[in-house]
């Protein structure tokens, strides 16, 4: 992903950081993305930390180039849209991020503690571990 040119020094450190780790688990499909999202967003965990964002939608990117991710806090929901490269754990996270970090938080540190916290609560400590040790090794600003 040799996206880092034109961005924001936090948020190319971001994806600096992100592409030094080995690549978490690959999903073959958009439908069991949403199964794993649906998984997640029905938890205690997610219906304690997040109770504004009730479903986060996985869809395929117009863009072949880069994965997005939309609020929509008045409709209670966040929408993911993948690259067929994007389509892993770590990405989908990092997208589910984008819906439930407070709005315009961007690669902040408000957004970076939100990926740490899905991270840690979505595929448990030891990927969590890696995921902060990429970002303090990058620098990344972790709020």
């Amino acid at each position: 992903m040799a996206l880092v040119g034109n961005l924001g020094d936090n948020q190319r450190k971001v994806y600096e950081a992100q592409e030094a780790i080995r690549p978490w688990r690959q999903f073959d499909t958009l439908d069991e993305i949403q199964t794993w999202l649906d998984s997640l967003s029905s938890s205690n965990w997610w219906a304690s930390r997040y109770p504004d964002i009730t479903r986060i939608e996985a869809t395929a990117s117009p863009s072949r180039v880069c994965s997005v991710a939309r609020q929509h806090l008045d409709e209670h929901y966040g929408i993911i849209a993948l690259t067929p490269e994007g389509m892993n754990e770590r990405t989908v996270l990092h997208e589910v991020a984008h819906c439930v970090a407070p709005p315009n938080a961007k690669h902040s540190g408000a957004w970076v503690r939100e990926f740490l916290v899905l991270t840690s609560l979505a595929l448990g400590v030891e990927k969590y571990l890696e995921l902060y040790n990429a970002f303090s090794m990058y620098n990344v600003d972790l709020g």
